[in-house]
C-alpha cells in the first residue's frame, strides 16, 4: 500500500521538521500544499512571520513534494490536497498539520492497524502542549488524521487512544505566531475575550480554563517531557519553561 503524509501549509516553520522527521520514515511520501494566503477562513492585514521558501526549504529536507495555490477556504484547501494525493496513488493518507508529531512506535502500529480494519476513517486524540513541553492540556476531541479513500466501506472509527496520542504543539509556539494563528483562524470571531492576552500571553502554572473558544474545556497540567525527549529534545523550545 502506498502511504502519503499530506501538509497543508501556510506557515509552521517552528514545529514542521519535527513533524515531518516523525512520519517520514513510515510513509512513501510527503506531500505539501502550501497556500500564501490564508485558507482557514479569516483574513488579516497583518504580514505572515514566515516566508514561503523558510517552509520549503524544511519539506525539500524530507524529500516532500511542494504545492503552491490559492485556495477560497480550508475545507477547499484541504480537499484538494486529499484529491491530489489520491490522483498519485494514495492508499492510506495520513492528514497531518506543521505543528503535529506522532511517536515513532505509535505511528508504526496505526499504520498497521488500520490496513487490518475495516473503517475508511480515522479519528485520534491529540495531546494538546501548551506553553511549554512541560504543560499539557487533554480534551475528548478527534480530528480526522488517517484517510483510506480507496477503501469501499464509508465507516469511520477511532484510534484508541490507549494505543496512540500525537502530541500538538499549536498551543506551544512563540506568541508571535501564536497571535498570527488567531488572526486568521477559521474560529476568529468564537475567541474569548482578551483570550491572547489573559488566558495565553499571562498564563501562570496553575490557571486553568484556557481554551481558547470554551470554557472550562483545557486545564493545564504538568507533563513529563523526558516521556518525548527522544522525538523533540533537540527542539529550542525543549529547556525551556515558558515559549514566549
Amino acid at each position: 500500500m502506498k502511504i502519503t503524509a499530506q501538509y497543508i501549509l501556510h506557515y509552521g516553520k517552528e514545529w514542521l521538521f519535527h513533524s515531518m522527521r516523525s512520519v517520514r520514515p513510515f510513509v512513501d511520501e510527503i506531500r505539501v500544499f502550501y497556500t500564501p494566503k490564508p485558507s482557514h477562513g479569516q483574513k488579516t492585514n497583518v504580514p505572515c512571520p514566515e516566508h514561503r521558501d523558510e517552509l520549503f526549504d524544511i519539506a525539500c529536507q524530507f524529500d516532500a513534494i511542494c504545492d503552491e495555490h490559492l485556495y477560497k477556504n480550508e475545507s477547499q484547501h484541504r480537499g484538494y490536497a486529499r484529491d491530489m494525493c489520491v490522483m498519485t496513488g494514495a492508499d492510506i493518507i495520513l492528514v497531518v498539520d506543521a505543528d503535529e508529531i506522532w511517536l515513532p512506535e505509535q505511528l508504526k502500529w496505526v499504520l498497521e492497524h488500520v490496513q487490518t480494519q475495516d473503517p475508511c476513517t480515522w479519528r485520534v486524540n491529540m495531546i494538546h502542549f501548551w506553553r511549554s513541553l512541560g504543560w499539557v492540556c487533554r480534551d475528548n476531541m478527534w480530528p480526522e488524521r488517517i484517510l483510506m479513500p480507496k477503501h469501499p466501506s464509508s465507516v469511520e472509527n477511532y484510534i484508541p487512544s490507549d494505543r496512540c496520542r500525537p502530541l500538538h504543539m499549536g498551543y506551544a509556539q512563540s506568541l508571535d505566531i501564536v497571535r498570527y494563528k488567531i488572526s486568521i483562524h477559521g474560529h476568529k470571531h468564537e475567541f474569548r475575550w482578551r483570550w491572547f492576552a489573559e488566558k495565553f500571553a499571562g498564563w501562570k502554572p496553575g490557571m486553568i480554563d484556557v481554551h481558547p473558544t470554551s470554557e472550562n474545556v483545557w486545564a493545564p497540567e504538568p507533563f513529563d517531557k523526558s516521556l518525548i525527549e527522544d522525538v523533540v529534545g533537540d527542539h529550542p523550545y525543549f529547556h525551556l519553561e515558558l515559549i514566549e
